[in-house]
């Protein structure tokens, strides 16, 4: 697994880049393929994002939807995003991240940040010895040379330190910390849980539809598409916050002991979700977790200013070419 996730996050947009993304997902809302340029798909802060690299990396993300289909024509279908096709949407999200990561490689830069290339040499070889001939044979399907992923680490390893960097110049007071957990202290749940999976929701509401006070373990042993938990009447454990999915995460924590929700959707199908017994964590075992969320939240609004005070003109030909 840690093989495989190594590898997605070489070949696709890095982590780190998402919250940037998330942050300032509306500016290229307008249609951004009908200005021109030659070699030039974009300026950030008047440093040039060379055509060649932009197609560089369309491709290989281009190539690996259409291996993933199994043929091109399904490029040219709706998106379902700002009225651009696949093909287009493709592109948008590409430029994207290359224009935020040319705001954060900048701001390293400026801050003195290098990134050592036998470090990046040393991570090379080890992402080819990892993915053994599957190296090559995906190469070849994307259409992508050594230098695709060296460009990649770089990438990876200027984020990570810039993302350090800025976190340590932040301080978080006790005070602070404390101020959070008493706001968000349902947020910081462990509890005993018990639920009840079904396909759609229409059998997710007539099993609601059938539940009594003390019908719920039975119907979980009946109905319930969970086979490890419905032998124990739909038991799963005690859990911390954050462990769920998020839109189950969220009923938890708004559930009392002995409450019972309505059906709500996960990627695995429709929960019936009860909280058999429920308690607090105390501020000494989530104050670290704590730290992290005022940390990652500073670093965001960090982002969102350098992305505010950037100056980005975008000089992508036509989508469609």
């Amino acid at each position: 697994m840690k093989k495989k996730i190594k590898y997605i996050l070489i070949v696709f947009p890095i982590i780190i880049l998402s919250i940037l993304l998330l942050i300032m997902s509306n500016v290229f809302k307008t249609n951004i393929f009908k200005s021109s340029s030659g070699k030039t798909v974009a300026l950030v802060n008047g440093e040039e994002i060379k055509s060649s690299e932009f197609t560089k990396i369309y491709e290989a993300r281009k190539n690996y939807y259409i291996d993933k289909a199994g043929d091109e024509s399904f490029l040219d279908k709706p998106s379902g995003k700002d009225n651009l096709t696949i093909d287009e949407y493709i592109k948008k999200t590409v430029l994207d991240e290359m224009v935020d990561y040319k705001i954060i490689e900048e701001d390293a830069k400026k801050m003195g940040i290098e990134v050592d290339s036998k470090l990046v040499d040393k991570k090379l070889a080890e992402l080819k010895k990892d993915l053994g001939e599957k190296y090559k044979e995906d190469q070849k399907k994307l259409g992508i040379k050594d230098s695709y992923y060296k460009d990649k680490i770089v990438e990876q390893e200027y984020l990570k330190a810039h993302e350090k960097k800025v976190k340590s110049t932040f301080e978080v007071k006790d005070e602070e910390l404390k101020k959070y957990y008493e706001e968000h202290k349902n947020e910081y749940y462990l509890a005993k849980v018990s639920h009840i999976l079904l396909k759609t929701e229409k059998e997710a509401n007539q099993v609601y539809g059938e539940l009594s006070e003390n019908n719920f373990g039975e119907l979980a042993k009946k109905y319930s598409k969970d086979q490890n938990s419905k032998e124990s009447n739909g038991f799963l454990g005690e859990f911390k916050s954050g462990i769920f999915e998020e839109s189950v995460d969220e009923v938890i924590k708004n559930l009392n002991a002995g409450q019972i929700s309505k059906p709500v959707k996960s990627k695995l199908g429709y929960h019936i979700i009860r909280v058999d017994e429920k308690k607090i964590q105390p501020f000494s075992d989530v104050k670290d977790s704590i730290r992290n969320e005022i940390l990652n939240k500073k670093y965001q609004d960090y982002l969102k200013k350098l992305k505010e005070k950037a100056e980005v003109e975008i000089k992508l030909n036509d989508a469609k070419k």
